[in-house]
């Protein structure tokens, strides 16, 4: 009656027979099963107060419980219990070689706060709509290479996202999540600077990622960064500090002041050109990231 918490990783399970059907397991909060051979745990069904289940590392694949005739015991009924784990905050499931979500039933996870599915071979995230009290999403090493926007839009109470080392070429489809505060896209094949733009829309974002992207290697990436998204606190591992955050602020505004007025003055020309002498040369060596290319880019119309 007082067991709250059980490790079984690494113990070579490839079936979970009938043992949490017992009703020594009703009030089990927490289950580890990482690093197993387990190819269905439609027994679980039955942990009604279970908060964390850790299923890393298994042979799931892409249906999470599978419909077993045998199962409930002659004796017991699914009426007797809550639905399908429906406790559940935690969920992790990297590394079963998913590739699809459609049949994980998603939408019996009420009060899921986390999911982590690194590791697998996700394509699209059809299905992950349905969590929409997720907090933290975890999709490192899968293979999402472009993002659709109704995969987000049920997901407003999101925090953090990371997609890392996916072989992601765009998050042009990337909603405005208004609580988003932490997003991580390292290592991908980011490269387009208007991708910067989309960033700006996530109003509540304090630490982003994008090291390791060709877009972190272009002129100006970070002061662009900085100015389109002006809360962050992190970006690529680096705190901003604030008076870096004042001269990026600086080197803009007067940019732009400068572009409005030659753009009166020159408005037949297709380009107007950027007086360098209009900022302060000492200023932008300090950022260190080019920003005079990122302003030549600002008046060009």
């Amino acid at each position: 009656d007082h067991l709250r918490e059980l490790e079984l990783h690494s113990l070579k399970l490839r079936d979970l027979g009938r043992i949490f059907l017992s009703d020594k397991f009703i009030n089990l909060l927490e289950l580890n099963l990482d690093a197993n051979y387990l190819t269905d745990v439609t027994e679980l069904r039955v942990l009604r107060n279970l908060r964390v289940l850790n299923l890393n590392n298994n042979r799931l694949g892409n249906q999470l419980f599978h419909s077993d005739a045998n199962f409930p015991a002659e004796d017991q009924s699914y009426e007797d219990y809550a639905p399908i784990v429906s406790s559940l905050e935690v969920l992790q499931l990297g590394g079963n070689g998913i590739t699809s979500l459609v049949h994980h039933q998603l939408d019996f996870f009420e009060k899921l706060t986390g999911l982590f599915l690194q590791d697998n071979e996700l394509v699209h995230l059809e299905g992950i709509e349905e969590c929409q009290n997720l907090k933290e999403l975890i999709l490192d090493r899968n293979r999402v290479r472009n993002l659709e926007c109704h995969w987000f839009e049920g997901l407003l109470s999101l925090r953090e996202l990371r997609i890392e080392e996916n072989g992601l070429r765009s998050i042009v489809n990337l909603p405005p999540l208004p609580v988003l505060q932490a997003l991580y896209l390292s290592y991908n094949r980011i490269s387009d600077m208007s991708e910067l733009e989309i960033l700006g829309g996530l109003r509540s974002l304090l630490e982003l990622s994008l090291a390791s992207n060709p877009i972190a290697r272009i002129l100006g990436y970070r002061a662009t960064l900085l100015f389109r998204c002006g809360g962050l606190q992190l970006v690529d591992g680096k705190s901003v500090l604030q008076e870096e955050r004042d001269q990026v602020e600086l080197l803009f505004s007067r940019a732009e002041a400068e572009a409005s007025t030659q753009a009166s003055q020159e408005s037949h020309s297709s380009k107007v050109a950027l007086k360098l002498t209009s900022v302060s040369f000492g200023s932008a060596m300090q950022l260190g990231n080019g920003v005079f290319c990122v302003l030549r880019m600002l008046v060009s119309y």
